[in-house]
């Protein structure tokens, strides 16, 4: 699209999203009120600070919301482990919640509007998805997150909508940070019991400064290591613990793992990941961990980046098919 173009679809984006807001006001405040400001806020386009993308992605998460199931207590719970409890502004003492390092060393943090947003496009919605086993096998055994469908006979299995998900910001905004705290929850709570985290970045400092942060907020957890052992690229249950998770820093041009079974494959800054002779090993990297992926039940193919100075680069493949997915949602239907 043309520039033109481009600030007239933002125009329409911005009037169908006032005149869908309000409906769906009391969905958002069950999950948080933060959410609901944060919608608000870029309806009202003040001043002029939401850009269109942000417009029609809150446009196409009301309409997957008002399609696939809402878990709103899976949100309040992970609010919960990151923020700890919270009254009068000040964070309560022992209350539990995850401790950033800031200026004055370990901080507890409330999310600010727009992480409450980002975590909640990445975790809320949940579907239904076939398998293809019948319910009227003698030998059946369901999993907890399992249902017979008395349409069909079939068993379902509940799974996470999300699958891919690309946080592409500007600097300073906590995507590593960001990052850090998925991984933390998914090796902690919400991943496979022995599910296995690749953390990929374009050099093995990026690497490092995205598995330091996990590793921070590890310790936090478990600051004598009884339950987890680290070292410096590699976090892991120890035997005979309630897990079995594994997490890796990998760099592009580094030595792979093989029998690598990822469940959530994090490749931070791959916006700075560039072409050099029509080969980039970034891009090689993220491919060989997402073919371990397999059949993972919830895979996470997670993107964390600046624009970067790749001009020519694997991932403005990626953001322009983003782009393109956006720019069509208005030809769906409101939600």
């Amino acid at each position: 699209m043309q520039a033109e173009e481009l600030k007239q679809l933002k125009v329409d984006a911005l009037k169908r999203l006032t005149a869908i807001l309000p409906k769906n006001v009391k969905m958002l405040d069950s999950i948080d009120p933060r959410l609901t400001a944060y919608m608000k806020g870029v309806a009202r386009n003040e001043p002029d600070e939401h850009n269109l993308w942000e417009v029609l992605g809150c446009l196409r998460w009301l309409r997957l919301a008002a399609t696939y199931e809402v878990d709103t207590e899976i949100m309040h719970m992970i609010f919960r482990v990151v923020e700890g409890q919270w009254e009068g502004g000040r964070w309560v003492e022992g209350s539990g919640g995850l401790a950033f390092d800031g200026m004055r060393g370990k901080t507890h943090y409330r999310l600010t509007n727009f992480q409450v947003w980002a975590f909640t496009s990445l975790f809320a919605l949940y579907c239904w998805v076939p398998t293809d086993r019948s319910g009227d096998d003698p030998d059946l055994q369901l999993a907890e997150t399992e249902q017979i469908n008395p349409d069909d006979g079939m068993v379902y299995d509940r799974r996470r909508l999300c699958t891919d998900f690309i946080f592409f910001c500007p600097r300073k905004v906590g995507k590593t940070w960001f990052a850090a705290v998925v991984d933390v929850l998914i090796f902690m709570l919400l991943g496979d019991y022995n599910s296995q985290l690749a953390m990929c970045a374009n050099s093995e400092d990026q690497s490092k400064i995205l598995f330091e942060k996990f590793k921070s907020l590890l310790l936090n957890l478990d600051p004598k290591g009884k339950r987890i052992r680290t070292t410096t690229k590699v976090a892991n249950w120890r035997p005979f613990q309630i897990r079995a998770c594994e997490a890796i820093a990998f760099s592009s041009g580094g030595e792979k793992k093989d029998g690598f079974f990822a469940e959530v494959v994090n490749g931070d800054e791959f916006g700075s990941a560039a072409y050099i002779n029509h080969r980039c090993s970034m891009s090689e990297l993220l491919n060989v961990m997402y073919s371990s992926m397999g059949p993972r039940r919830q895979p996470l193919r997670l993107i964390t980046t600046t624009a970067g100075h790749a001009i020519q680069g694997p991932f403005q493949n990626e953001l322009e098919g983003v782009k393109q997915l956006l720019e069509n949602e208005m030809n769906y239907e409101t939600a």
